[in-house]
């Protein structure tokens, strides 16, 4: 949810001051599988990281579909001009950026394993600042051109992201929503995976999926264009351009929008098989950060544009200012958000569930 390339990241192995984890990244349109070994010291607060290529690194260039296959940029607000990063939140600490590629050289071993170091370091700047620094080096570190000045930039938006993190945290709790929702399967669990894993046919059976175009550039890597219906605000259409990662043997599907609607500043999922008591349960999980600006704005000028009179439904925020005070807008989009994006699952897991169901009937 917080770095916009990272699609997916599963801790293996934890180990005195430090973990294991293996993390699936879309960079410069390319989906990459990583082993990256963490150090992590909060005294000195610092984190260390030793990232290689995983022994199933599918290394795929993903096809041209509108925005999905580009770098994503950071997931937050935009850059500020400057390099002090200004807090929306009144006396908290505004977080100074900077970063560093160095160009040195690195052992021939470990470029051609395509090993890469990392180090972020915090330091104090004064009784209400701090500085945040990302280190890169190794095989990727190798070189001049383009492929410098992409690193670079990459390295920038991973710390501006933190930063912005950093200094709005004490806001999460409004701005990121994550829910949990299943059905327990009444037939084969294989079923209902393929019904999650062939996204490209559910506008032929949910109703609420206006297009779906997915692309697979390699077993268990889609590239996914999606359009749902009933869009909070001015039930309109949502847009959403996704890489998904299925895991058929695993019985797991995860996938990260980098294409969103305006107002989500991010937004991620799981499909998953999970056996309990009651049998197998395929279970939806969704997280979404709202963008407070961006999901205030846009319903209005959706609105607006469409020559919204008297007699039309009031945009989101006008008609949250009708039920309760200052802080309720949010909290009106935020449960409008959730209920458009869950209404849209259930049907998935509704249709999933009867496919299941269907093959015992049909047997039976």
């Amino acid at each position: 949810m917080l770095l916009e390339p990272c699609l997916a990241a599963e801790r293996l192995d934890v180990f005195p001051g430090g973990d294991l984890l293996q993390v699936w990244e879309l960079a410069r349109g390319r989906v990459r599988a990583w082993r990256v070994t963490r150090r992590l010291d909060p005294v000195r607060r610092v984190v260390e990281c030793e990232r290689r290529p995983d022994p199933a690194d599918p290394d795929v260039a993903l096809p041209a579909a509108p925005g999905v296959c580009a770098t994503p940029g950071p997931a937050l607000t935009p850059p500020a001009p400057s390099d002090a990063l200004a807090s929306p939140l009144r006396g908290a600490p505004p977080a100074r950026v900077s970063d560093a590629v160095p160009d040195r050289a690195v052992r021939a071993e470990e470029y051609a394993a395509g090993v890469v170091r990392s180090v972020w370091r915090v330091t104090e700047a004064g009784p209400d600042a701090c500085v945040v620094r990302l280190e890169r080096s190794g095989a990727e570190c190798v070189g001049r051109g383009r492929c410098a000045t992409a690193l670079r930039r990459e390295v920038r938006a991973a710390v501006r992201t933190v930063a912005r993190a950093a200094v709005s945290w004490e806001r999460w709790d409004e701005l990121l929503v994550g829910w949990e929702e299943g059905v327990v399967l009444g037939g084969p669990p294989e079923v209902a995976y393929q019904v999650v894993a062939e996204a490209g046919a559910w506008p032929d059976a949910v109703s609420g999926a206006v297009r779906a175009e997915v692309a697979e550039p390699a077993t268990g890597v889609q590239v996914a264009v999606t359009e749902w219906a009933g869009r909070p605000g001015d039930g309109g259409v949502g847009v959403f351009g996704s890489v998904r990662l299925a895991f058929a043997g695993a019985g797991r599907v995860v996938e990260k929008d980098v294409v969103r609607p305006a107002g989500l500043a991010a937004s991620a999922g799981s499909w998953s098989l999970v056996p309990d008591a009651a049998g197998t349960r395929l279970v939806r999980w969704r997280g979404v950060l709202l963008d407070p600006d961006a999901v205030l704005r846009q319903p209005r000028a959706a609105a607006d544009a469409a020559g919204a009179g008297p007699s039309q439904e009031p945009s989101v925020d006008a008609r949250a200012a009708e039920l309760g005070p200052p802080e309720a807008p949010l909290a009106v989009v935020r449960d409008e958000v959730r209920s458009w994006l869950s209404r849209a699952d259930r049907e998935v897991l509704a249709l999933a569930e009867w496919r299941a169901g269907s093959v015992l009937r049909h047997v039976g």
